[in-house]
């Protein structure tokens, strides 16, 4: 049988594990910090963790302007609150400003379906998409959302990166290769 496991309770783990070495790492939170799997970060390093309750448009800015300090903001929050709903800001401050923020949809795609269209992502790749240097990653199981945090943390400049909700087998081995932007085969 495949283990399978949290891709939320993953991405906080690695974002955790990646914090432990790297103290610019900050996170910020659009009423999600639980959801998105960062109580732990938020336990060890409440100095670095912002939970701003439901107001994505201006944690987008915030983000903006603490990565022109230095630091490298996680914004993360359920996926079209993070794309969608702060578009502009999201596109402006973040994509065409080219700052160093790492956006993080969680609950992407449909698999936040039961709670009706406004929490369900099926164009959020499209939309970062469209943003000029805007890297998009989709992380294809747990191996790969540890590899990605750990890549995008490293890579200079906006990224977008979407997880799922529910638990998703283990596909690759932990040292399988990665390289940001490339296909796991």
């Amino acid at each position: 049988m495949t283990e399978s496991k949290d891709p939320r309770a993953t991405f906080g783990e690695a974002l955790l594990a990646a914090a432990d070495v790297n103290p610019n790492i900050v996170v910020l939170s659009a009423d999600s910090s639980s959801g998105s799997g960062l109580t732990p970060f938020a336990t060890k390093y409440p100095d670095r963790h912002i939970e701003l309750g439901i107001m994505e448009q201006g944690v987008m800015g915030i983000a903006a302007g603490l990565a022109t300090t230095g630091k490298i903001p996680f914004v993360v929050a359920i996926a079209p609150f993070v794309t969608v709903r702060p578009f502009e800001m999201l596109r402006n401050d973040v994509g065409y400003m080219a700052t160093n923020v790492k956006v993080v949809g969680r609950c992407a795609g449909m698999t936040y379906s039961d709670l009706g269209p406004t929490h369900q992502s099926l164009d959020d790749v499209a939309i970062t998409r469209t943003i000029p240097g805007m890297t998009v990653v989709s992380p294809g199981d747990p191996t790969e959302i540890v590899q990605s945090v750990h890549a995008i943390v490293a890579h200079r400049g906006p990224v977008y990166m979407r997880i799922g909700q529910y638990k998703m087998p283990v596909l690759f081995q932990e040292d399988a290769p990665y390289t940001l932007g490339k296909a796991t085969l």
